[in-house]
């Protein structure tokens, strides 16, 4: 079974840089509120589906945004966005 072992998200919303390491099987990311749980599904979709589209999920003030995709078979999935 395919699955996600790394995603590195720059500039994305409310993530300037950040990197996390899932492990094989359920995996639970928690927080306060509005500390970007969210935002790293989205990062998640933006790279599987092209969702969102637009800008509006740039970091305020940055030009630039990334999400890096590790999946455990090898596979490494990118998206750049330049504004």
């Amino acid at each position: 079974m395919k699955y996600i072992e790394k995603i590195i998200i720059e500039n994305f919303q409310s993530h300037k840089h950040t990197i996390l390491n899932f492990e094989k099987g359920v995996n639970v990311i928690i927080g306060p509120s509005d500390s970007g749980k969210t935002s790293i599904i989205r990062a998640i979709r933006w790279v599987m589906y092209n969702e969102p589209s637009g800008d509006y999920f740039i970091r305020k003030g940055e030009t630039e945004a990334s999400v890096t995709l590790y999946l455990n078979n090898g596979y490494i999935s990118c998206v750049n966005f330049l504004y």
